[in-house]
């Protein structure tokens, strides 16, 4: 279910150059879990950042800081610890520069056919609030950084100062919290266009080891309300889930959206971030091998305006 079904309006260009700490969409990798005394699992994982189409073909101009401003969201739960892994990211970035190659090439390679290269890093700050604080997020923001992406005897990106971060609890509050924004401030050597597509943390969230099976093809029926239009809608949909042993699964609808995400226990947590609308939720098996889906979506631009959802599964 993509914006256009609940809108009517077209997708936006909205530019942005991915930070390195946000944006969780799949969680895998996991590593060990415990049972406080309360009773909640707590799971490590190795995040992977699947960042879809947001951060794709961000435009910079060399020795100008660039601000840009995205709206994301978490999986449902609770992020206990979040740190990102800076270094192991390095791989997930690109860059085009205009007129030089029509195609996204390896950064090296692209800054190896720039005629001219003004300095030696590229510096990257970052700034977090809740998705209400839009207008405001780049001067009152939590701050991060900056951050300084060293490069080699050829201009190529090899390491990151500092390699890694640790969200504070104000800025976890605010993630866990659901929908977020984060405004990006990007000294860039040269100009280009630069994508993200990717990047790698570790965690700490309330997931229990996965006990339920989702895997498969799924069809029923979904309803959502909807305060960008005052119109709730509905229909058919169909999808199919691949889920993986360590409990890390995604699924694409009929509407060619991408919903990724980990089983934690009987639940499918999943969540969704695009350049127009996040959505976030939780499947879960119920008798018979049903299922039923609840989520929230908002569009990224308004934090006012979106809607909950509530799908009718079966197993095909």
């Amino acid at each position: 279910m993509t914006m256009t079904n609940r809108t009517g309006l077209r997708r936006p260009t909205l530019y942005a150059l991915g930070v390195l700490t946000a944006v969780l969409t799949m969680w895998g990798c996991s590593k060990s879990s415990t049972t406080s005394a309360s009773g909640t699992t707590w799971q490590d994982a190795r995040v992977t950042l699947a960042l879809g189409d947001t951060l794709q073909s961000i435009p910079v101009i060399a020795n100008q800081a660039t601000q840009i401003v995205f709206t994301v969201a978490l999986p449902p739960g609770t992020v206990q610890s979040l740190k990102p892994n800076f270094n192991e990211s390095l791989k997930h970035l690109t860059l085009t520069p205009p007129g030089l190659f029509a195609g996204q090439v390896a950064v090296a390679d692209a800054i190896r056919g720039i005629a001219a290269v003004a300095t030696s890093s590229v510096s990257v700050t970052a700034r977090v609030a809740a998705a209400s604080a839009r207008d405001t997020v780049c001067a009152n923001g939590l701050r991060y950084g900056p951050y300084s992406i060293g490069l080699d005897s050829v201009v190529s990106p090899v390491s990151v100062a500092p390699a890694t971060d640790t969200a504070d609890a104000q800025t976890l509050s605010i993630m866990n919290s659901g929908p977020f924004v984060i405004c990006l401030e990007v000294l860039s050597p040269v100009s280009g266009s630069f994508s993200l597509d990717g990047g790698a943390v570790d965690v700490t969230h309330d997931c229990a080891p996965p006990s339920a099976d989702f895997s498969g093809p799924w069809s029923g029926t979904y309803q959502c309300s909807n305060t960008c239009t005052g119109q709730p809608f509905g229909g058919p949909v169909a999808l199919t889930v691949t889920q993986a042993a360590d409990g890390s699964a995604h699924y694409t609808d009929d509407g060619g959206a991408t919903y990724s995400g980990s089983v934690c226990g009987n639940e499918f947590r999943f969540v969704h971030n695009g350049t127009q609308e996040t959505e976030q939720g939780r499947f879960t098996l119920s008798a018979g091998g049903n299922g039923e889906k609840r989520s929230s979506w908002r569009y990224s631009l308004s934090p006012y305006c979106g809607g909950e959802c509530i799908d009718t599964l079966r197993r095909q």
